[in-house]
């Protein structure tokens, strides 16, 4: 079974996808605890964060599935062929990544989801 760290964006992309207008909603989040510096991936409790005291502050991990969803909410656009070709050779880096398992799908989307908000 897959770890489920490799199943949700990393904690830098999560961070990097909240300042970008990330929607702030999923199952998994990750819980950074700045008194300790680690962090960790919880569910998200129902109910408010304030009853699920521990949280001292929480970012969304999306997941593939996430952001799938996501991804097919940004509007298509208009773009030069060098605009194009940028974004194929992006892509197939990413996709590269992917295979030699130096990335993970779900870190592959985040920097799509990113590339594309651009």
């Amino acid at each position: 079974m897959m770890e489920l760290k490799r199943q949700v964006v990393n904690k830098k992309l999560s961070e990097e996808l909240k300042k970008n207008g990330y929607p702030q909603k999923g199952l998994w989040w990750w819980n950074i605890d700045t008194a300790y510096k680690r962090a960790r991936i919880v569910a998200k409790p129902i109910g408010d964060w304030a009853e699920f005291n521990i949280i001292k502050h929480h970012i969304v991990a999306p997941t593939v599935a996430e952001l799938g969803e996501e991804l097919r909410k940004i509007p298509g656009k208009e773009c030069s062929t060098e605009e194009m070709l940028a974004w194929k050779g992006y892509k197939s880096d990413i996709e590269f990544e992917i295979a030699k398992g130096t990335m993970t799908e779900a870190d592959g989307r985040a920097k799509m989801w990113l590339y594309l908000k651009r």
